[in-house]
Parts: C-alpha cells; structure tokens; sequence
C-alpha cells in the first residue's frame, strides 16, 4: 500500500492536500493524471506504507 499526498491550490489562492492510499496494483500514474487534470495539482509525494 502507498499513500499519495496531492496537494494544490484552492481557488481561494491557498495551498490544501488530500491524502488517499491505494494498492501498488491499482492505477496509481492514472490517478495522479486525473488530478493534474485542470490544473488541480502542484505536488505529488509519494509515502510509502509498511
């Protein structure tokens, strides 16, 4: 399992993140394009789980 800490600027103009743990087998690279998508994303840091 591994932990996506995303984070992004709100329209308020402040930074904010949302966190979401998947499986190693799930679509990880898809699921950060979807939240780069838009402009939505800044960062992407990947925490491992263990």
């Amino acid at each position: 399992m591994c932990r996506l800490r995303l984070f992004y600027e709100c329209s308020d103009g402040k930074m904010g993140f949302a966190e979401h743990v998947m499986r190693y087998e799930e679509d990880i690279a898809g699921f950060i394009k979807h939240w780069k998508t838009g402009g939505r994303m800044v960062i992407t840091e990947h925490i491992d789980l263990v």
